[in-house]
């Protein structure tokens, strides 16, 4: 089993690589756990995902709450990547990678 940080670190990797797919930013997420934009800059920055958190981003983004766990690299890889949808939400579709 991974360390607590290393897993958070992971979550904020993933958390990052939505939000850009998405073209969303913080702000948006911030609103969507309901707290002020510092918060979710300070888990971005030192962890501190909570379960609640993870529920409302999987929510927001439209995917898997074990989405989370995995690396954006690792599905890259897999030939499968987080493809932004018309309505901004984001899912894993497959994809050719050269």
């Amino acid at each position: 089993m991974k360390p607590p940080n290393e897993i958070q670190d992971g979550v904020t990797r993933m958390v990052r690589a939505l939000l850009g797919a998405n073209g969303r930013l913080q702000s948006d997420l911030a609103e969507v756990l309901g707290v002020h934009k510092t918060g979710v800059s300070t888990r971005m920055n030192k962890g501190g995902w909570t379960i609640e958190d993870l529920d409302a981003m999987a929510q927001f983004f439209e995917v898997p709450v074990a989405t989370f766990f995995e690396d954006p690299r690792d599905l890259i890889k897999q030939g499968k990547w987080i493809s932004p949808c018309i309505d901004g939400t984001a899912e894993l579709a497959d994809v050719t990678v050269r």
